[in-house]
Formats: C-alpha cells, structure tokens, sequence
C-alpha cells in the first residue's frame, strides 16, 4: 500500500489516511472516490531529486586565438546553430512517409480464458449498472460500466448497440 500511496498526490495520501485504510484494495477505492468528488488537476507539484547544478554564467568573449567549438559534431570551427552534420541529419528525419504494402489480414480471435469468479470480484467496487443509447432519442440499452479513473478513452463493446 506505501508503494501506491508514494504515486498518489499528498491531498488523496491524506485522505486515505484520515479513513484508515488498511487494506490496498479499501485504499484504491477511497482514492477513486476523493478523486471522482473532488476534481483536480493531477498536476500537482512533486519534489525533484535532482542535485543542484552550479551556476556558470555564460562566456560572452572566446579567448582571443581559439576558434568557436561544435558542442554536436565536436569539430572546431563553428557552434550548433551552423553545424552542417546537425542540418543534414535533420533533413533526412523529414522525408516523406514511405507506403508499406499489407501482407496478409487476420481477423482478431480471442484466446482469453474464461475468468473466474474470484478474478473478477477485485472488479466489484469499480462496477455500475447504466444505459446507453445511440443518441438523445435512441432506446436506452442497459449495460454494465467499468469505472476507470485513469483512462483517456471511453469504450464499448461492439454489438452493444444496434447501429445501422
């Protein structure tokens, strides 16, 4: 659970821990709930393990007598702004996508094992009963919901809906 909690922001480790949590699978749905009521962005600050880097102030003049240095190609002569290797390694990255031809087609064929039931109750807690429909006036059809916080997609099972 120490480990889960060192991934949440501070606002959600406190909270599971004013609710004393004491088993992970209590403690995620505590955090899933403060989450879904509280709305924030997860954007919250961390602290940086980093060590401090010293300061250099930049060089304003080179020494009279030793030409500019290539920090890319480590060659004298010019800096990173001119560098002709960084240009032309550059160009080479922006040409055109190439076709790649389909070789053959396999329709996908689920090889899943059928789940248990004891597999399936870590689901439970994150399980609702709704209703879908196609559009404001489409007849609603009742579907079981998958609650998950972290996801960027909503999906749907095909053939859930009667689409034309």
């Amino acid at each position: 659970m120490e480990e889960m909690k060192r991934c949440l922001p501070e606002r959600v480790v406190l909270y599971i821990n004013e609710q004393k949590a004491t088993r992970l699978a209590d403690a995620a749905l505590l955090a899933d709930e403060f989450v879904l009521t509280h709305r924030f962005s997860g954007d919250v600050p961390r602290p940086e393990h980093k060590r401090p880097v010293p300061f250099r102030p930049p060089r304003v003049n080179q020494p009279p007598g030793r030409p500019p240095h290539c920090f890319y190609c480590h060659r004298p002569g010019h800096i990173v702004k001119d560098c002709l290797v960084l240009k032309r390694r550059n160009e080479q990255k922006r040409s055109p996508p190439r076709e790649i031809g389909l070789l053959t087609h396999q329709p996908f064929q689920s090889e899943m094992k059928e789940e248990t039931e004891t597999e399936r109750s870590c689901f439970k807690p994150f399980l609702s009963q709704g209703v879908v429909a196609e559009n404001e006036n489409g007849t609603p059809v009742p579907v079981k919901i998958l609650r998950d916080t972290g996801a960027s997609q909503s999906l749907i099972l095909q053939g859930t809906l009667p689409l034309d």
